[in-house]
């Protein structure tokens, strides 16, 4: 088996609500490992509304503290189709998972107030 397949699983977006059942479906097909972080790298609906397709899946979800607060402006009313963050951040953030390190890094506003990058 190869070692990637060892691993835990770490989706980065979850983009629209119909690509969830298809991306988990794969990932389950490549791993039994639990899905241990859901990463979202800004508050746009199409990166963050199929979030919810994980939300009995993923242990941990993360995002920069702007895009915690522009996705809950952006989806007033529509809490219960949402699946929020429970885990934000500022300039930075790291976390062990396994053997590997994940980071992300703000460096500013761009895209929008709450854009992050994973250098690798």
């Amino acid at each position: 088996m190869p070692g990637w397949l060892t691993k835990r699983v770490c989706v980065v977006e979850c983009r629209v609500p119909g690509y969830g059942p298809h991306l988990i479906a794969e990932l389950k097909s490549q791993s039994d490992k639990p899905f241990e972080w859901l990463i979202n790298t800004h508050h746009h609906a199409d990166h963050t509304s199929g979030n919810i397709a994980l939300k009995s899946l993923a242990k941990n979800m993360a995002a920069h503290t702007n895009s915690l607060i522009n996705q809950k402006n952006a989806t007033v009313g529509k809490e219960d189709t949402q699946l929020y963050p429970d885990t934000t951040f500022g300039d930075g953030w790291k976390v062990k998972v396994g053997d590997e390190s994940i980071k992300a890094h703000y460096f500013g506003p761009g895209h929008t107030n709450g854009d992050v990058y994973d250098p690798f």
